[in-house]
C-alpha cells in the first residue's frame, strides 16, 4: 500500500497534514520531499491527522521527530490526531509528542491550535497595552 499525503493551510502559519496508508521506509522519502516543498519558515503549527494511517515504522517516527525538533527550535507546535489506533500507541510509547498534543479528532486538534493562537494574540495585546501605559510616563 502507498501513502497519500494531503497538505492544507488552515490559516497563515498553520498546516494540516493528512496521511492515509502506510508510512514506512518506502514512503517516508515521499513525505520528506513533500515537507521540504510545503512547510515554510513561516509555518508555526503542524497538525498531523494520522486517523487513516494504517502503519508507521521507526524511520517514519524519526522523520516526525525531526519535524518536532524543527518546530520546537522556532517556537512552533505539532499536534496529532490518532483516534484510538495502534498508531496512537506507537506515538505514546516512544513519546513522540506530549500527551496533551495528541487528540482523537482533527476538530479537537484544530480547536487546540486555535486556542493557543488566541491566547498568544491576547498576550501580545496585553503587552502592547502595557507599553502604551508605560509610554505615558515618558517625556
Amino acid at each position: 500500500m502507498s501513502l497519500d499525503a494531503k497538505f492544507e493551510e488552515r490559516w497563515s502559519g498553520a498546516l494540516n497534514v493528512t496521511l492515509t496508508g502506510r508510512l514506512d521506509s518506502q514512503t517516508v522519502t515521499q513525505l520528506a520531499a513533500s515537507f521540504r516543498e510545503k512547510v515554510s519558515v513561516t509555518t508555526e503549527y503542524l497538525i498531523f491527522d494520522f486517523t487513516e494511517l494504517t502503519y508507521i515504522n521507526s524511520v517514519a517516527i524519526k522523520l516526525i521527530l525531526l519535524c518536532r525538533k524543527m518546530m520546537d527550535s522556532r517556537g512552533g507546535k505539532i499536534v496529532a490526531t490518532c483516534g484510538k489506533s495502534q498508531i496512537r500507541k506507537a506515538i505514546e510509547i516512544v513519546h513522540l509528542l506530549p500527551d496533551e498534543n495528541i487528540f482523537d479528532t482533527l476538530k479537537e486538534a484544530n480547536e487546540h491550535i486555535d486556542k493557543i493562537r488566541e491566547d498568544q494574540s491576547a498576550a501580545v495585546a496585553r503587552c502592547l497595552d502595557q507599553a502604551d501605559e508605560f509610554g505615558q510616563f515618558l517625556p
